[in-house]
């Protein structure tokens, strides 16, 4: 009887091949598939369970990750970054809109595989590759950000991009944005911003959202909103 881990890999290589003509590299190694552009990988990459069954269910779950060594040496060149590494956005494929909900396949039955490769397939093609797109236009994705959420892009990871690729003022226009729309955070921010001014920046303040964006103010010189 076939595996789980060979039906597994069968479909992820089969789903990686319908992308390779757009220039996405299989390994099986990942398993992904990653496209190179002068800025960013894209990378869409596989996952599955560890309660799989060979020929009752293998899990076949996607992911659609974007890095950038740019901001991975922006990131190193700050005092005090809020973040770390290369990944810019992503995440699980469902959660790439904004309607988001988990997505999960089965390539257990080897009947039925190619039908479920090819809506996983599609899945791809209609969800990650329009992801991915949005970040072959910096411009127009810096100004985006300025004014909206991008599903799988938390803000402070919005504010890192922005402060990388575009400017302070650009993320202080995000960082105002996400404020407004979250008054129940705001005291905190606020509480946070003061303690980090009047005790140092190394301060410790947690790691919520209210005191990371305090951080990122304070780290980036950017410019709070007025309180």
């Amino acid at each position: 009887m076939e595996s789980a881990r060979d039906a597994f890999l069968s479909a992820c290589e089969s789903i990686s091949a319908t992308i390779a003509p757009i220039g996405f590299k299989y390994a099986k190694s990942g398993p992904h598939a990653v496209r190179k552009s002068s800025e960013f990988s894209y990378m869409i990459w596989f996952q599955s369970s560890g309660s799989n069954v060979a020929g009752t269910h293998v899990a076949l779950w996607i992911h659609a990750t974007v890095l950038s060594k740019r901001l991975l040496r922006w990131r190193a060149s700050q005092p005090f970054p809020i973040n770390s590494g290369d990944y810019v956005a992503g995440g699980q494929i469902g959660n790439l809109v904004k309607n988001h909900s988990w997505r999960n396949w089965d390539v257990a039955d080897p009947q039925r595989r190619q039908a479920v490769v090819d809506d996983a397939a599609d899945a791809v093609r209609e969800i990650a590759l329009p992801y991915f797109a949005q970040f072959d236009d910096i411009p127009a994705l810096a100004a985006f950000l300025q004014d909206a959420e991008m599903p799988s892009m938390e803000i402070d990871r919005a504010i890192d991009f922005l402060a990388c690729y575009a400017d302070r003022a650009a993320a202080s226009k995000a960082l105002h944005r996400f404020i407004t729309q979250r008054p129940d955070i705001r005291p905190q921010y606020f509480e946070s911003l003061g303690r980090l001014r009047h005790e140092g920046i190394s301060a410790v303040i947690g790691a919520g959202y209210a005191q990371k964006l305090a951080l990122a103010t304070v780290a980036y010189e950017l410019t709070p909103p007025n309180d």
